[in-house]
């Protein structure tokens, strides 16, 4: 059985890999953080880099 907080998990998941994917793989915690933030979701900078982390998502510098 699902927790209210794992469900919402799994949506911001979801949601951090949909923006990270559409914006070059470039996005980090504080991007991710205000693209969420223009959706009206509205998370800690920890929370947000530990379900990054969770989900496999990571900024990518280019040189």
């Amino acid at each position: 059985m699902e927790t209210n907080q794992q469900r919402e998990n799994n949506i911001l998941k979801a949601l951090l890999r949909d923006i990270w994917q559409n914006n070059y793989r470039a996005y980090g915690a504080p991007r991710l953080r205000l693209a969420l933030a223009d959706l009206n979701f509205y998370h800690g900078i920890n929370r947000i880099r530990r379900l990054m982390q969770e989900a496999g998502v990571y900024s990518v510098m280019k040189r």
